[in-house]
């Protein structure tokens, strides 16, 4: 062929040889590549649906979701205190807790004095009086009644008296058959409808003849009571200052304080010639 070229088939040999080996070693190295990364190594990324494990810290686990999640770990400064600080633990509000010993109080006692015990030296029990007057009073017989009364209290606390007498005792015994004879005392707030205290004779309550409730509170109060089978007198107190023309002293720390509170009958005054206590009606 005249005014033609012909291929040069060597060297077209050479250049396919060529790019058929680039080829191959392309996909040797593509070949280790994912091998490498199928076999287990030190460098393994866990499969976050299944549970890991660290053979350093076997406390160290997944969770749910996957999420790989450890027990809190605490250093020296999370959990050592100082000067009575508490620790502040992950997860807190913010709020420090503490404690501090601060100087004790002195307790108004008489028996608790500085001083080395002797018998000869323990003083007396001290005479507590308080000033009451009466509010409201009544002697009522209960077959299956009931009664309310409010009263207002400036000065607490208010008290509630009642002896109770003539029993039904269903035997013939004389004594009080709490399915015969019973008292029910209610203290309500006025104001928010609160029960403040309960009382009264027989059932779920004492069968001592002579009771009261102190509610020491002031406000305005509603009492309900009710009952059958006995006789009642009833006595409402409150706390008032000695100036009160009204006013009688109770021994609050004596036995009789009960007859005290019901009838003002007495109080204690000092004999300064023989440095006695005596009583005293009013």
């Amino acid at each position: 062929m005249t005014g033609s070229q012909v291929p040069d088939i060597g060297q077209l040999t050479k250049i396919l040889t060529i790019a058929i080996v680039a080829v191959l070693i392309l996909v040797v190295a593509v070949g280790i590549i994912f091998v490498s990364k199928m076999l287990p190594g030190d460098d393994m990324v866990p499969d976050s649906s299944s549970p890991s494990y660290n053979e350093y810290d076997p406390l160290i686990t997944s969770s749910n979701n996957g999420q790989t999640t450890a027990p809190p770990v605490y250093n020296n400064q999370d959990t050592q205190t100082n000067s009575g600080q508490a620790a502040n633990l992950p997860g807190d509000t913010g709020i420090s807790d503490s404690v501090n010993v601060v100087d004790s109080f002195t307790p108004d006692d008489p028996y608790f004095k500085p001083f080395e015990f002797k018998t000869s030296e323990v003083p007396e029990d001290p005479v507590s009086q308080e000033y009451f007057q009466t509010l409201y009073r009544t002697s009522k017989t209960f077959q299956f009644d009931s009664m309310s009364i409010v009263v207002s209290v400036g000065k607490g606390p208010l008290v509630v008296c009642y002896a109770v007498s003539g029993l039904i005792s269903g035997s013939g015994d004389g004594d009080g058959n709490p399915y015969y004879s019973f008292l029910t005392v209610t203290v309500i707030d006025n104001k928010t409808n609160e029960i403040v205290a309960t009382g009264g004779y027989n059932r779920k309550n004492p069968s001592d003849d002579e009771q009261y409730i102190t509610i020491p509170r002031t406000g305005e109060f509603r009492i309900n009571i009710h009952g059958t089978g006995l006789d009642a007198e009833i006595n409402v107190l409150s706390g008032t200052i000695p100036e009160n023309p009204n006013s009688f002293s109770v021994i609050t720390n004596a036995n009789d304080v009960f007859s005290q509170m019901t009838t003002g009958s007495s109080a204690l005054y000092e004999d300064d010639s023989n440095d006695e206590y005596y009583e005293e009606d009013w």
